[in-house]
């Protein structure tokens, strides 16, 4: 019988700041062209945003870059070495 496989995940969590920067961006991407569409009467700017909005919504969400996954254990120490020099 073989050995079970493990994905070693390590969870980036040292700064808010991407949370932060992907919630403004999300916030103008989607209530400028809402707002804008409020303001100028027009129904296909308002669902022109919020269909844009969640398009990026789902890609903030897909493209999650605080998880880095390992295979072997020596990869997520080589992986962790390089945050303690400062340079991940």
């Amino acid at each position: 019988m073989s050995a079970p496989k493990h994905d070693i995940v390590i969870s980036d969590v040292r700064t808010m700041g991407r949370f932060y920067r992907t919630l403004t961006a999300l916030t103008s991407i989607v209530v400028l062209p809402v707002g804008i569409g409020i303001v100028a009467a027009s129904d296909a700017m308002q669902w022109a945003g919020f269909v844009g909005g969640m398009v990026i919504l789902l890609a903030f969400a897909h493209s999650d870059n605080s998880r880095h996954t390992f295979k072997t254990t020596d990869e997520a120490r080589a992986f962790l070495d390089k945050i303690d020099r400062g340079e991940a």
